[in-house]
């Protein structure tokens, strides 16, 4: 469509966590580029009715064979703690508005250092 909307992850993340009031006007044009651009994937979210509601609808679509299992006959290896740690803490952040930041990195460092061990002891907690 030949628009560059200079968008910056700022933006996103507050039509994400709910802090703008109404729908931008970028959400069009990122609408449109994901129809221009189709993804086939197992789930995938699509954006639909902004032309006549102005509304942000989310429907999540699934493809017919969602439900397929792959077994790993390999031993899987947990990644190193900070790694553990900057994945944990990429789940966390998104989660629940009201907790700090500071304490996220708190849960994300506690979980990444407990965490292996607890994984080699899985008996115990069975």
């Amino acid at each position: 469509r030949g628009v560059d909307l200079h968008l910056k992850q700022q933006s996103i993340s507050a039509l994400e966590l709910g802090r703008l009031k109404s729908i931008p006007y970028w959400i069009e044009y990122v609408n449109a580029s994901f129809l221009d651009n189709p993804i086939n994937e197992v789930s995938s979210v699509s954006i639909a009715g902004l032309e006549t509601s102005k509304e942000l609808k989310i429907e999540e679509t699934t493809q017919k064979n969602h439900n397929i299992t792959k077994t790993c006959s390999k031993k899987i290896k947990i990644p190193d703690q900070q790694a553990l740690r900057n994945l944990l803490l990429g789940l966390l952040i998104p989660v629940e508005t009201d907790v700090s930041l500071e304490s996220k990195h708190q849960i994300a460092n506690v979980l990444a250092k407990h965490l292996p061990k607890g994984l080699e002891q899985i008996s115990l907690f069975q």
